[in-house]
């Protein structure tokens, strides 16, 4: 199997500001690295693992907004890269959405 770089671009997200009170919408980035016989297989993989990750976190988001991914990046690593990203990944680079 080989090993990827997936960078995912998502959103909304709705986490609370515990100094307002406010829920804000948000949107992200993240870089994830999996390992998948194919690349759509990588891209599918790693939507997984943000969209569990997010989950696990107590996003507020309403159930008629779900999150959702999209992949701005996705590269093959060589043997050598691979060993330098040996987990999966994680955290994520929030900023605002005013999409509506």
């Amino acid at each position: 199997m080989a090993r990827f770089k997936v960078i995912v671009r998502g959103g909304p997200v709705f986490l609370l500001d515990v100094d307002t009170q406010k829920t804000n919408r948000l949107g992200f980035f993240t870089t994830r690295w999996v390992r998948a016989a194919t690349e759509p297989d990588a891209c599918a993989t790693a939507c997984k693992l943000v969209i569990s990750e997010l989950a696990a976190t107590g996003t507020k988001n309403p159930p008629d907004v779900p999150v959702e991914t999209a992949i701005e990046e996705v590269v093959e690593l060589s043997w050598a890269e691979s060993v330098r990203h040996p987990g999966a990944g994680r955290g994520f680079t929030f900023f605002i959405d005013d999409s509506s």
